[in-house]
């Protein structure tokens, strides 16, 4: 099905080249774009669902590229 995680697999954790309180995960979906979800590192379960920003992976830059 488009656009479920049923894709490739569930999620790739990002690790960033320099120490960040945030974590970026990627899934991978076959039939639709990737989606990158980047939330605290320490949320707690509670907030887990409300603090997180999901965009599609391919409109993703390296940092580096925009300075």
């Amino acid at each position: 099905m488009a656009g479920t995680p049923e894709a490739r697999n569930r999620g790739i954790d990002v690790e960033p080249d320099v120490p960040t309180d945030l974590r970026a995960v990627v899934v991978r979906y076959d039939g639709g774009p990737d989606r990158c979800t980047v939330s605290p590192r320490d949320v707690d379960e509670a907030h887990r669902l409300t603090r997180w920003l999901s965009v599609d992976a391919d409109v993703l830059v390296p940092l580096e590229a925009m300075c």
